[in-house]
């Protein structure tokens, strides 16, 4: 199969590839973003204290 354009292989492909448990499920569309530290680290949405980046969060404040 050769899909025609990029809404083709979405709309045929990847629900396939899902099915198989090749590509993550689909997120809702009212749930937010995740980070990849999120990802990474379930829970934590910013560097933790003891880590070195954490210095530089007063700088943003």
């Amino acid at each position: 199969m050769r899909p025609g354009s990029w809404a083709d292989f979405i709309a045929l492909a990847l629900p396939e590839l899902r099915a198989q448990g090749i590509l993550a499920p689909a997120r809702a569309q009212d749930a937010s973003p995740v980070t990849l530290r999120e990802r990474i680290y379930p829970g934590h949405k910013r560097a933790l204290d003891s880590h070195r980046a954490s210095q530089f969060r007063k700088l943003q404040d």
